[in-house]
C-alpha cells in the first residue's frame, strides 16, 4: 500500500525532530540551518514529542537482574549510545531485557 503525503510529511519531520535532538544546537540556529519556519518546528517537535510519549508508559524501561544470563559477554561492559544519550550496562544482562532497552533508544 502507498504511502499518503501526511505519512510522507510526518516522516520527513521526524527525521528533522530527530537530527535537531541528536544535536547540540538551539531551536532557531536549527531551523535557520535548514530554512525551517520556527512555528512549524515546534509544532512537529510537540506532535513528535507526544508520539514518543505515547509509545511508553513512563519513559522507563524495567532492568531486572537474572540468574543465568542468556549471552555472556563476559567482564566488559555493554554500552549503548544514540545521540546525547549513552547507557553502559555490565556484560552479564540478558537479552530479553536489552532488547525492549534497545527498541526505547531507537
Amino acid at each position: 500500500m502507498k504511502k499518503t503525503t501526511r505519512q510522507d510529511n510526518q516522516e520527513k519531520w521526524y527525521l528533522r525532530i530527530e537530527d535537531f535532538l541528536s544535536r547540540e544546537i538551539t531551536q532557531i540556529d536549527f531551523c535557520q540551518e535548514l530554512g525551517l519556519n520556527k512555528g512549524t518546528f515546534v509544532y512537529w517537535l510537540r506532535k513528535y514529542r507526544a508520539a514518543v510519549k505515547e509509545d511508553g508508559p513512563n519513559g522507563f524501561i524495567a532492568l531486572h537482574p537474572s540468574g543465568e544470563p542468556a549471552l555472556n559477554f563476559g567482564r566488559q561492559e555493554i554500552m549503548l549510545r544514540v545521540g546525547a544519550v549513552e547507557l553502559s550496562l555490565p556484560g552479564d544482562q540478558r537479552l530479553e531485557t536489552l532488547i525492549p532497552l534497545i527498541k526505547a533508544l531507537a
